[in-house]
């Protein structure tokens, strides 16, 4: 098996809606798995798990960027390699 590598970066998509942004996400997603990445002598897979959330009433920053953390580690508890929205 090989190590895992982890990494977490943030996308800002101005304007999108919660719906938008999981459709970016997801095809995103779909486009890594199916790169086709490979060393020199074997395939890699990569995938990407996404959290996904939108600004609600008055919310701080700080606010949405929590919800988008929670939805992020739900999604990799769901077995990695998804999106989920809060």
């Amino acid at each position: 098996t090989a190590p895992a590598i982890a990494d977490t970066d943030d996308v800002l998509l101005i304007g999108a809606s919660k719906a938008g942004a999981f459709k970016v996400a997801e095809e995103m997603r779909l486009a890594v798995s199916r790169a086709g990445l490979h060393t020199r002598t074997r395939p890699v897979e990569v995938t990407i798990s996404c959290g996904i959330s939108e600004f609600q009433g008055d919310d701080s920053a700080e606010a949405v960027f929590e919800r988008a953390d929670a939805a992020l580690y739900e999604a990799k508890r769901g077995g990695k390699n998804c999106c989920v929205t809060r």
